[in-house]
């Protein structure tokens, strides 16, 4: 992005903000932008809180006097959350939950723990969601003979698709 800047004369800032994604725009793994969001203002707090232009011009005057060279860049990029465009289609992301006379909840959902948090979040998702004290909640293993299939745990999928269905009841 860099080179390209250069070769048509704008700051390698400039060139990313003009490529950011707009509401209506499609992404190249089909989905298509719905939320407003404020690239600009995002790029702008970053490059503030980096101090960015500063540290440009320093290394900068740095590397031309010094053989080594040092430089800083950015990066502005799309992370989805699950299979983008109309992959969620075809998966499944169900969630159920079974509670006792007690007043606790076990989140049924076939989603793996490996360290991503996912119990501790689906669990708070729950106790949000019932009213109920975090303690007051469990998953259940996820075996598939007793828990719905809640589709393939990968990346941040589990949290933001499987945990916003069983927020809202699904």
């Amino acid at each position: 992005m860099d080179r390209i800047a250069q070769a048509v004369g704008i700051s390698p800032v400039e060139i990313r903000r003009r490529n950011f994604l707009q509401p209506g725009q499609t992404t190249t793994t089909e989905q298509t932008i719905r939320e407003n969001i404020d690239l600009h203002r995002l790029l702008n707090r970053a490059l503030e809180l980096s101090d960015y232009a500063a540290k440009k011009t320093r290394l900068r005057k740095k590397t031309k006097v010094e053989c080594a060279r040092k430089g800083i860049g950015i990066a502005a990029f799309l992370h989805g959350a699950g299979f983008t465009g109309s992959g969620e289609r075809y998966l499944n992301s169900l969630v159920g939950v079974e509670a006792d006379a007690e007043g606790h909840v076990r989140v049924l959902v076939s989603s793996a723990e490996f360290g991503q948090g996912t119990n501790t979040v689906l669990c708070q998702i729950a106790a949000e969601a019932l009213g109920l004290p975090y303690e007051s909640v469990a998953i259940a293993q996820p075996d598939t003979t007793v828990v719905p299939n809640s589709g393939p745990t990968v990346a941040s999928r589990t949290a933001m698709i499987v945990g916003k269905t069983s927020s809202v009841g699904g």
